[in-house]
């Protein structure tokens, strides 16, 4: 099953950085795939996820043009959030609804993570239709409370709306905003949110603090935020109970 999960989460994560581009472009959200360099129609042995971007060397099949390295790192990304899924939450698969919802919650963040990544740019339309669907899941489907739900958004509009407002934009952008409070929703609870905010700047320390060191990045730069919010959230959504019962502990001593 987790060979399956992996499996399914490389397409879907193909189709992810696929939709991204053609966002970023305005190209249609049909048709069939394309060279982005020579135009030229890809056939079904140029579309496995990872094995062909392996066997071609990252080129072309028809002009030698180089596959950006974002395509099989998308599809990596889309199985392993597959198959950590079924790991955390064997329930979703028995139940189709939700595993629907789950499939569409985590092709939308691979979406706007490759977009971030790629060219520092947030799909609002996509990320609003996002937290509506979520929202009517979370409290239609899992029964979420309302009250909770409200206090995780407004925990990251605050937290996070608050920087944009002081630095006009420098520190964070607004598109990270939308991004942060699509993931609250599907955490569903404000100890939960503030647990994923806390590991987004754990993931960001440790991601920063080398490259800082190494002199490969410089203090002030402007990198994207989205992949460091999807790692402290996931890690809140996977582990956070977790975290919060250990947590509670230490200051019930």
């Amino acid at each position: 099953m987790y060979i399956v999960a992996f499996a399914l989460g490389t397409i879907f994560g193909s189709f992810a950085n696929a939709m991204a581009w053609r966002l970023h472009t305005g190209a249609t959200v049909g048709g069939r795939s394309k060279c982005v360099k020579c135009k030229t129609t890809l056939g079904p042995q140029d579309l496995i996820p990872i094995l062909s971007w392996a066997v071609l060397r990252g080129r072309c099949r028809s002009c030698q043009g180089r596959i950006s390295w974002h395509y099989p790192a998308a599809e990596l990304a889309g199985g392993f959030l597959f198959a950590c899924t079924l790991w955390r939450f064997e329930s979703i698969f028995e139940t189709p609804l939700l595993l629907l919802f789950e499939v569409l919650f985590l092709v939308l963040i691979l979406v706007c993570v490759c977009m971030d990544l790629r060219w520092k740019e947030l799909p609002l339309e996509l990320m609003v239709f996002g937290l509506g669907a979520m929202l009517i899941v979370q409290l239609a489907v899992r029964g979420v409370s309302v009250t909770e739900l409200i206090a995780a958004l407004f925990v990251c509009a605050v937290f996070f709306g608050s920087q944009w407002m002081l630095s006009s934009g420098r520190w964070i952008g607004s598109g990270d905003i939308f991004f942060s409070m699509f993931l609250a929703a599907r955490l569903g609870s404000w100890e939960l949110t503030l647990t994923g905010i806390y590991l987004t700047y754990v993931v960001g320390g440790v991601v920063a603090v080398p490259l800082l060191l190494m002199k490969r990045m410089k203090r002030g730069s402007n990198i994207p935020f989205a992949p460091f919010l999807l790692f402290g959230f996931l890690g809140a959504l996977w582990f956070g109970e977790g975290i919060l019962n250990a947590v509670r502990g230490i200051f019930s001593v």
